[in-house]
């Protein structure tokens, strides 16, 4: 047999292999899987199960090229490439490329705990548990206190509301998870905390009724800055800010109310009664004793002293003197005696009287006592002379100790007699006639007078 024949003889399949076989994503963006090192004509294939073969896979319509742009999703997708030289059996990648977009982190992913406190003065923040996944959450807190909290990772301390939202990046132990930012986990609530007890604090609650009867009332306990407010609950009285004032004589009940702030609740006190029982002191009189208005006192001792009596008094009320308006400084208030007489030492010049209240709260309708008595207390001047017996026109000084004089005056004198260089404690006499003694008084600002006399002598001259 003769012939020729011509034989083509093709080169064997080569699948090659893809670049990238387990590529997971946080995007849905499309992915190039390139074929490399292969021979032949190429078709992608996609299946939903690993390791899958041409014939249980889906033949891509029109991938049919070295490279295919994939689109991943949420559902893990397996892609090999089939590729076919000729008439030559075709080969199929033995590597699958596997494309799987992640599940970003959800809600439900975490469990947000210890978000109903209590306000204690300390910082609370919340617990935030990783149910799915490993990845490390940082927790914000976004709300309003006495401090402003703009996303902060601060735990608040005060009352209030704070959204809580949560950061977390993929995990680094389960790459199944995306990273989250500003994901919303719920509310963070710290409630107000109940007050101290509030208490009014007034301990004397047995008063005196009278038309300026009040009571400036006051508390104590509590907690916050809110503020206290006071109202009667039984009794004829009224409360302007914090002073009660009855109405009538009679029992006065209050309460005092210290309002919510910030970080406490209002609360309220038990109710506090005044008895406004006692009746207003009985007037007295006051009187001077010894009468005199001006007391001159001993010079080498000071100033003088006099005594102001109160004619009665009563078991249970105080007496104050009061000199020009006023308490006299450094003498405190006397108790009463029923029918006994009250004495007030007097050390300086002033006018004075005297107030009654009852027990020793000098706002218990303090009651002026009958009689205002103006005294003058000064020292009495001593003087001292350079001389007694002089010659006419021969000048003699005059000292006084120990106290300043306001006028220096001769008297008696029934003839022309001279006082000059006058000062407040000084002043130099001459004496123009024989008409003895003359008479010197000095007198103070408080009226005090001492006098001193000087004998004038003929004034003799030696005739040759």
């Amino acid at each position: 047999m003769s012939g020729t024949a011509t034989v083509s003889v093709d080169a064997a399949s080569v699948a090659g292999t893809i670049s990238g076989t387990n590529i997971k994503l946080c995007s849905t963006a499309a992915k190039t899987l390139t074929l490399k090192n292969y021979t032949g004509s190429i078709q992608w294939h996609k299946s939903t199960t690993s390791g899958f073969t041409p014939s249980s896979s889906t033949a891509i319509s029109g991938a049919t090229s070295a490279t295919y742009s994939a689109t991943p999703s949420t559902t893990r997708t397996y892609y090999k490439a089939v590729v076919t030289n000729g008439v030559c059996a075709s080969d199929t990648t033995t590597a699958q490329a596997s494309l799987l977009v992640r599940r970003a982190y959800r809600a439900s992913d975490f469990t947000l705990s210890d978000n109903a406190q209590t306000y204690d003065g300390t910082a609370k923040a919340v617990t935030v548990t990783v149910n799915n996944g490993s990845g490390t959450p940082t927790v914000y807190y976004t709300g309003t206190g006495t401090t402003t909290y703009t996303k902060s990772t601060t735990a608040p301390t005060d009352a209030g509301a704070y959204s809580i939202t949560i950061d977390v990046t993929t995990s680094s132990t389960s790459s199944y998870y995306c990273a989250a930012t500003n994901l919303s986990l719920g509310a963070d609530t710290i409630k107000k905390a109940t007050q101290a007890a509030l208490t009014i604090s007034n301990t004397a609650t047995d008063l005196v009724y009278c038309n300026a009867a009040n009571v400036k009332l006051t508390t104590s306990g509590g907690s916050g800055d809110g503020a206290v407010t006071y109202t009667v609950t039984s009794g004829s009285g009224s409360v302007d800010g914090d002073v009660l004032s009855p109405s009538a004589k009679g029992s006065v009940s209050v309460v005092a109310d210290k309002a919510a702030s910030t970080n406490y609740r209002g609360i309220k006190s038990d109710p506090k009664t005044f008895n406004f029982n006692k009746t207003a002191p009985t007037v007295y009189t006051l009187s001077n004793v010894g009468d005199a208005t001006t007391i001159c006192g001993d010079p080498s001792s000071g100033a003088g002293s006099g005594t102001l009596r109160l004619s009665n008094s009563q078991t249970g009320y105080s007496y104050q003197l009061y000199s020009n308006g006023s308490p006299v400084e450094g003498s405190t208030a006397k108790a009463g005696t029923t029918g006994s007489s009250i004495d007030f030492p007097v050390t300086s010049s002033g006018t004075y009287t005297v107030y009654g209240y009852y027990g020793s709260n000098s706002s218990n309708c303090p009651t002026q006592m009958d009689g205002e008595i103006t005294l003058t207390i000064s020292t009495q001047p001593r003087l001292v002379r350079s001389a007694a017996i002089v010659s006419q026109y021969t000048p003699v000084t005059i000292t006084c100790i120990s106290t300043d004089i306001e006028t220096w005056e001769v008297t008696n004198a029934g003839s022309t007699a001279y006082l000059y260089d006058q000062t407040y404690n000084s002043v130099d006499f001459k004496g123009a006639s024989t008409n003895s003694p003359y008479t010197i008084t000095a007198t103070t600002k408080g009226g005090c007078s001492e006098t001193t006399t000087i004998t004038v002598n003929t004034d003799h001259e030696d005739c040759n």
